[in-house]
């Protein structure tokens, strides 16, 4: 490990060390959703780096399927991004099935239904998470090992695994805060969130030096394809939203309006037009231009200002269901959370891409099936 390396893991740890303690005193030592929901600001930051290393993996299954040259480079890093996140996804869960959802959910002692009760809840998320880590380790070693005659199923698999966790985590931290709210597109509409975020997340992280080494691992000539390619996914963000929002607005069921009024009309209203404009309408009004798709730190921008679109969004998955009015910065706690958990999860990744060797470049290009040999 390098002295840089060394220095920022150290930085890194002191983040982690701090969102614990501010977590453990705030969440898991009081009430934990409370005056000032805590407990559910804990459960919005796991929703959305859960998302977005997730999300990473199913990049690198997208990318060798259709053997695209100008991903060669992120595809480790996209790996090691979804690998680095499994020890906080169980531990989290944990946490959040011990100390928040008693107070998170209403149905929570309600032993009666099949579906809605705690038992179920746990079996379902760790059956979620283990099927998904599991394909993803043995996705991994296939690719180290170039064995490609299973490619085709297991990235098959690893693509239902993705759809069936995040189905999971939408249904759970979004519909089911909301007594008989029932929603076939709201599943969609939030795991594909993650793709806009999660392929902004590995531009960033593809900028970092300590990760990328001197030079950024995109060339300039291959900026374009990734542009293209956000913006292909911030407008199939957008159609989602669309089919969303359109059936419930004329729908106009009491117990769906409720929340969508909350939402639109009431103290929320700002936070809906930041993650409606920081996801479709600035990427789309910027990313249309040739020069935008050329410039390495106007890309960085739009990137990170997506990533907070997402995790706004994430924000009004969870706390309108609980209260009509909530000021997420009355309490220095959500940022600390954030930051914890952020840092916590650059420091696995870090970890994780100093010690283990990357799968080597030829075999980047191991797709699903490789007929041209």
């Amino acid at each position: 490990m390098t002295r840089p390396t060394l220095l920022w893991a150290v930085v890194l740890l002191i983040f982690t060390v701090t969102g614990f303690v501010v977590s453990w005193f705030y969440v898991f030592q009081r009430n934990a959703i409370g005056e000032d929901y805590y407990g559910a600001g804990f459960v919005i930051c796991y929703c959305f780096l859960l998302g977005l290393s997730q999300f990473c993996a199913v990049f690198s299954v997208m990318m060798r399927i259709v053997k695209a040259e100008w991903s060669r480079a992120l595809l480790s890093l996209a790996e090691s991004a979804a690998l680095a996140f499994l020890p906080m996804a169980v531990i989290g869960m944990l946490l959040i099935y011990v100390y928040v959802a008693p107070q998170l959910f209403y149905w929570w002692n309600d032993d009666a239904h099949i579906w809605l009760n705690r038992g179920m809840f746990l079996l379902r998320h760790a059956i979620a998470l283990l099927l998904f880590y599991a394909v993803l380790l043995i996705y991994l070693h296939a690719l180290k090992h170039g064995r490609r005659e299973n490619m085709p199923v297991l990235c098959c698999a690893l693509m239902l695994a993705y759809v069936l966790q995040q189905t999971f985590v939408a249904w759970d931290f979004g519909m089911m805060l909301i007594p008989h709210w029932h929603s076939s597109v709201y599943p969609i509409y939030c795991w594909v969130a993650n793709f806009s975020a999660g392929l902004a997340m590995l531009f960033i992280l593809a900028h970092w030096p300590v990760l990328a080494g001197k030079k950024p691992l995109l060339q300039v000539h291959e900026l374009k394809y990734f542009a293209v390619l956000l913006l292909g996914f911030c407008m199939l963000w957008f159609y989602m939203f669309w089919a969303h929002f359109f059936v419930i607005w004329f729908g106009r069921l009491p117990q769906e309006m409720q929340l969508f009024e909350r939402i639109i009309y009431g103290a929320y209203r700002p936070f809906f037009w930041f993650m409606l404009s920081a996801i479709f309408l600035l990427p789309f009004a910027s990313l249309i231009f040739a020069s935008v798709k050329r410039s390495r730190f106007l890309l960085l921008l739009i990137s990170s200002v997506i990533m907070a679109g997402v995790l706004c969004q994430r924000y009004l998955m969870v706390m309108p269901a609980l209260t009509s009015e909530h000021a997420v910065f009355s309490s220095p706690f959500y940022l600390s959370v954030l930051l914890g958990f952020t840092a916590c999860y650059l420091l696995l990744l870090l970890l994780l891409r100093s010690l283990l060797q990357p799968i080597p470049l030829p075999l980047m290009d191991a797709g699903v099936a490789d007929e041209e040999s």
